[in-house]
């Protein structure tokens, strides 16, 4: 049987099952459901960015595969993740603030105006978060396949030419 999908994006933020039978409550927004799905979206590509990539970028296996794959398995991981872990808690996230729910699955313009600014707020802090713990970690940007593969020719010619110097 197919389903019909509800207007949130392939169902990642659908009605919460609250209200009535009568009046079920309808679909955040898709603009709502894109503004969700950022904050665990970003949180999981900066931990991509920092950590796994830079780590996965060091070993043979990773740098051997071409770029398309690699970018098709970070992709893959980190929709798992969002959407699997971290997007239920976004919505909780979001319903607590106002951001998404109430009566008609959008709050007044005053509530929006409320929740908008704490979403903003959330927003800023997860940048900065993520701004300092590149400072702390010196992980300014994950190294490309090619970066690893340029920087290990770049090694192996020096040590020839030091060997070659003996």
């Amino acid at each position: 049987t197919l389903q019909r999908d509800d207007g949130s994006l392939g169902g990642w933020l659908p009605a919460d099952g609250s209200g009535t039978a009568e009046q079920p409550l309808p679909p955040p927004p898709s603009w709502k459901v894109a503004a969700t799905v950022l904050l665990p979206m970003f949180c999981v590509q900066e931990l991509n960015r920092a950590a796994i990539l830079p780590a996965l970028a060091t070993t043979e296996v990773w740098a051997a595969l071409p770029p398309t794959v690699q970018m098709f398995s970070a992709c893959s991981w980190t929709a798992g993740i969002v959407t699997v872990l971290l997007l239920p808690r976004a919505r909780r996230l979001m319903e607590r603030i106002g951001f998404i729910g109430g009566a008609r699955g959008c709050p007044d313009a005053a509530g929006l105006a409320r929740s908008g600014g704490t979403l903003a707020l959330l927003y800023g802090g997860v940048v900065a978060f993520g701004i300092a713990a590149s400072e702390v970690t010196g992980a300014t940007g994950a190294p490309y396949r090619w970066d690893a593969a340029r920087k290990r020719e770049t090694a192996q010619q020096q040590q020839g030419a030091s060997e070659y110097a003996r």
